[in-house]
């Protein structure tokens, strides 16, 4: 899943995850989480978590955000609903991606390793649907 943090006039667009694997043969969950990233932040509330309920109704988690890195931009979450990644768009190199795991409920918890380098700039961020329980990111130069 792919999201980008605002538009052209500076509109925020939100992602909306299911945050649980629907895999045949296993107990399939309920519940549905929906991340926000907080653009203009550098750490404390970069990134917003709800419990989506009936209807879409969004009501905020126990911990109603979570630390982001500098200017949190676009957000995936792994084809198995465990992970979810961020791309802070001010951060050139190390910082560069923020890991989380989601936990009981959706609840996001910073990874051992809570970011990653992502190169300068990172402003997008995909995950394949076959990713395994880990991503790889490659950072490459803009071109000239």
């Amino acid at each position: 899943m792919i999201g980008c943090g605002r538009g052209r006039r500076g509109a925020l667009v939100a992602v909306v995850a299911v945050c649980w694997a629907l895999v045949p043969g296993v107990a399939r969950a309920t519940s549905t989480s929906a991340y926000v990233t907080n653009d203009n932040t550098n750490g404390t509330g970069g990134v917003s978590q709800y419990g989506v309920g009936a209807g879409g109704a969004r009501a905020a988690k126990a911990s109603p955000t979570v630390a982001g890195g500098n200017q949190p931009f676009a957000i995936a979450v792994s084809a198995d609903g465990k992970s979810v990644y961020v791309a802070n768009k001010n951060t050139n190199g190390a910082g560069g991606v923020s890991e989380y795991d989601v936990g009981a409920g959706g609840e996001l918890t910073p990874k051992a390793t809570p970011t990653v380098a992502g190169g300068n700039g990172p402003f997008a961020i995909v995950l394949p649907p076959d990713q395994g329980p880990s991503a790889s990111f490659v950072a490459a130069p803009a071109p000239a």
